[in-house]
């Protein structure tokens, strides 16, 4: 062991750092995991519970199932689960997706006059 404290000796504080790091996070993921926020009305509801177990198992799991590079992806399974998951509990709003339509083309853009006085300001 001291050995490798005398190869290493930056190690422990790095590891203890890191551990810091997660402890402060923590509260930050309590928030979360109850529903966003203590000054929300239905903060910690079942609801959230739910959501956010489903969410919880789905990372875990594809963390320790998948191989390879797709093993990275396992935030990314989360959020999608997640998502579906919160659309039957009304936790999703397509009011403003349906409102603007799911395709639309984009505007063109107008044309600008670029003043001379303007570009020999920069010189």
């Amino acid at each position: 062991m001291l050995q490798i404290l005398e190869r290493y000796p930056f190690s422990n504080l790095i590891s203890l750092r890191s551990l810091w790091y997660g402890l402060s996070l923590f509260t930050v993921g309590t928030n979360s995991f109850g529903g966003g926020g203590t000054y929300l009305p239905d903060f910690g509801a079942p609801k959230y519970w739910i959501i956010d177990s489903i969410t919880l198992v789905t990372c875990l799991s594809w963390s320790y199932l998948a191989k390879g590079p797709i093993r990275a992806l396992s935030a990314l399974a989360g959020l999608i689960v997640g998502y579906i998951v919160s659309i039957p509990f009304g936790l999703v709003d397509f009011s403003q997706i349906m409102a603007r339509g799911v395709v639309a083309f984009p505007q063109h853009f107008q044309l600008v006059c670029i003043s001379l006085n303007l570009v020999l300001s920069f010189q």
